[in-house]
């Protein structure tokens, strides 16, 4: 029998993926971004204190997500952020917000005690129960002295320092300081899911937006994700992926994804992953999967961000495809650096090297981020130029004094009543009587 294998020719074909961008011109409505702005900075500076007077926590990811959480919690509903009610957390109605990223949980611990300090100033002045929030609920500028320690360390911490009557601890009488846990380990307030582990969280986002479909719920309720580049190409990531596009939960589900690309301890492209494999990017990748992909150049610029939300927002509901916006940010952003610098400092800490809060307690880093604020707002904070805190009743008694300090900026130029009433705009946007 002749051999008629010998000289054979088969095709085989080498496969590379090309992004094709369009891009869309996005006419951005007033969203008072100042208001934001300021917001933003106010989460910032109340986050790094509360790591620097606990020596310990998350630093670099929590900063680089500020921008997305601050507009997604306060654009309202019409422009693509989120319909939810402060007052009643976990209302049945409400969008679904998730902080996948569970370590970066700070930068919400920082706007949940703001929203809260601003709705209480508010009720308190007026006696307008519009304005009032359960203090079992809403958190409190005490609740800063919270960040990490447990619930049991929290019970007897003011008893042990001999400051149960001092003045500036007396919220703590209405119902305890709460512990704020380093992971988004539990669900307070707006968000709805164990951050934990990178990758964890993201995992229910597919399964919670095809429950909603299932149900017949209204097409205006939406899951809203936030996730980092490392986290996202985890095991459960990657069957999140999968799952959504099969399940057609189209726009539903949105997903912001911060890339910044540095994880704990090394870049993602230039260190886990070989610079030379030009063929990894990020985009190809989800729309490889099915998914509808934006991008946009700068996820740390208020109106980029408010530009990819309205996007989503005004996207044809019957495309079945969900959506993600890849940003690209900076681990360890800061809203007052200019070109790499903190002004009055020098060089800004970023990427992996930003992610634990590893500077000393007072220590020129600290002071150089708070000095921004000061100039911004003309406030001053106490103590911080003496340097370390050794006795444990006087750092206590600095801590809840600073940040008081950034609370108090809520009474400059209407900015806590701004905030105010917007929680109670966008609050009034969750309907009782869906069905």
């Amino acid at each position: 029998m002749t051999d008629t294998t010998a000289n054979s020719v088969a095709n085989v074909n080498s496969v590379a993926l090309s992004a094709r961008q369009s891009a869309s011109a996005v006419t951005i409505p007033d969203y008072d971004r100042s208001r934001l702005e300021d917001i933003g900075f106010l989460s910032a500076m109340t986050m790094v204190t509360m790591c620097n007077y606990a020596q310990t926590g998350h630093f670099g990811g929590p900063l680089a997500y500020t921008p997305y959480t601050i507009a997604t919690h306060l654009i309202g509903p019409e422009l693509g952020g989120l319909s939810y009610d402060y007052r009643r957390p976990k209302h049945p109605y409400a969008d679904k917000f998730l902080l996948a990223g569970g370590h970066n949980v700070p930068v919400l611990y920082a706007l949940w005690i703001l929203m809260g300090e601003a709705l209480e100033r508010k009720h308190a002045e007026t006696g307008d129960d519009r304005y009032a929030a359960d203090p079992e609920s809403r958190m409190m500028s005490i609740d800063a002295l919270g960040f990490r320690r447990g619930k049991g360390a929290l019970s007897s911490l003011l008893r042990e320092h001999d400051l149960e009557d001092h003045p500036l601890m007396a919220q703590a009488k209405i119902r305890g300081i709460r512990s704020l846990s380093g992971h988004a380990e539990t669900t307070d307030l707006t968000n709805d899911v164990n951050g934990g582990p990178s990758g964890i969280g993201v995992a229910t986002a597919s399964g919670k937006a095809a429950f909603w479909d299932m149900v017949g719920a209204p097409e205006t309720l939406k899951v809203l994700a936030i996730e980092g580049e490392f986290a996202l190409t985890s095991g459960h990531a990657q069957e999140m992926k999968t799952q959504a596009v099969a399940q057609r939960v189209g726009k539903r589900l949105r997903l912001l994804l911060s890339y910044n690309n540095a994880g704990i301890d090394d870049e993602l492209i230039g260190g886990v992953v070989n610079s030379d494999f030009e063929s990894y990017k990020l985009e190809d990748q989800w729309a490889s999967y099915g998914w509808n992909v934006l991008t946009i150049e700068d996820g740390n610029d208020y109106d980029q961000v408010v530009a990819a939300l309205k996007t989503m927002e005004d996207w044809d509901r019957s495309d079945d495809r969900p959506m993600i916006v890849i940003g690209r940010t900076v681990k360890g952003w800061w809203p007052a650096a200019a070109e790499g610098n903190i002004p009055g400092y020098g060089e800004q800490v970023v990427s992996y090297q930003s992610h634990p809060y590893a500077f000393p307690m007072n220590g020129d880093y600290y002071q150089s981020l708070a000095s921004t604020f000061e100039e911004r707002f003309g406030v001053r904070f106490d103590g911080i130029r003496d340097g370390v805190v050794s006795d444990g009743r006087e750092r206590l008694l600095q801590f809840k004094h600073n940040i008081d300090v950034v609370m108090s900026v809520l009474e400059q130029n209407g900015l806590g009543d701004w905030l105010a009433d917007r929680l109670v705009e966008i609050g009034d946007t969750v309907d009782d009587a869906t069905p």
